[in-house]
């Protein structure tokens, strides 16, 4: 993502047009890339990520305590 912003504003600034459609130009290319950027951070999250840390059956085979699956061991005395 970042890599496309970066090259769309460096082909904006090299390509040879008019002042005015240059103008135009870095507008709507600006708005496109903020509503790119805004769409894909919304996106990441509503996108499912996986449970991270150990599942209970590999703990278990592991030797661990139940608690180990979820990284909270038990502090009390």
């Amino acid at each position: 993502m970042l890599a496309w912003l970066l090259l769309s504003k460096a082909w904006a600034l090299f390509r040879p047009l008019p002042p005015a459609e240059r103008l135009a130009s870095l507008r709507s290319e600006w708005a496109i890339a903020s509503l790119a950027y805004l769409a894909l951070g919304a996106a990441t999250t509503l996108v499912p990520l996986p449970a991270l840390g150990l599942d209970p059956a590999r703990a278990a085979a592991a030797g661990l305590p139940p608690n180990a699956a979820c990284g909270c061991a038990s502090r009390r005395p």
